[in-house]
């Protein structure tokens, strides 16, 4: 049986449509930019013309802040 990998889709899905996220971090902080790439492990976010990386551990919620069918 192949395993479904739901975050992986997911976080395709945003980057290949290009639909601006909105990340909260366990600190409270929210971010909000455009999804440029991810691994395993962490997330690449391009935010006012600088990319930062964000490790996943440390990420609460991700929400798309376009239309978007999964």
């Amino acid at each position: 049986m192949k395993k479904i990998d739901i975050q992986s889709a997911f976080l395709n899905e945003i980057r290949r449509k290009k639909i601006p996220i909105s990340l909260t971090l366990k600190n409270g902080k929210i971010i909000k930019g455009q999804l440029t790439n991810f691994d395993e492990y962490t997330i690449v976010l391009n935010t006012k013309n600088y990319q930062q990386m964000y490790y996943k551990s440390q990420i609460m919620t991700i929400v798309p802040l376009g239309q978007m069918n999964f």
